[in-house]
């Protein structure tokens, strides 16, 4: 048996469900890591550009909020990929950076939106009902 005939193995063993949920997750943080990657290089050009976008107008929480956003979305297409590889590293990693997502935004911008806690909710609850499943 080849690695070819192994990693092929691998992936029908996923279950579409988890198979779905883990490709829109890598979906989402590759487009935040671009969108606060971008704003970050953006606000060397255009130094009131965070401050526009943010309820919270203290710049030096700004830089740090784009940076750690950067950081958590990486962390949130590893745990993906941990997911799709059936690993429970995956899925502890991705429930400590939805919580870590979620604390950010409430401590940084002073507010948190519902449809985040939702979205966060389900995806825990989805990929939970497959935790049997993950090495």
């Amino acid at each position: 048996m080849t690695h070819k005939d192994d990693t092929s193995n691998i992936k029908q063993n996923i279950p579409i469900i988890l198979r779905i949920c883990a490709i829109i997750i890598l979906v989402m943080s590759i487009i935040g890591f671009l969108f606060f990657a971008l704003a970050s290089i953006y606000q060397l050009y255009n130094p009131g550009f965070l401050q526009n976008i943010s309820s919270n107008n203290q710049y030096p929480h700004l830089v740090l909020y784009s940076i750690i956003q950067m950081v958590l979305h990486l962390a949130m297409f590893i745990s993906a990929l941990l997911i799709l590889y059936l690993k429970k590293k995956g899925y502890y990693s991705l429930l400590i950076t939805l919580i870590l997502l979620l604390a950010s935004q409430f401590f940084f911008e002073n507010q948190i939106t519902l449809a985040y806690i939702v979205i966060s909710i389900i995806v825990i609850i989805t990929i939970s009902f497959f935790y049997r499943k993950l090495n």
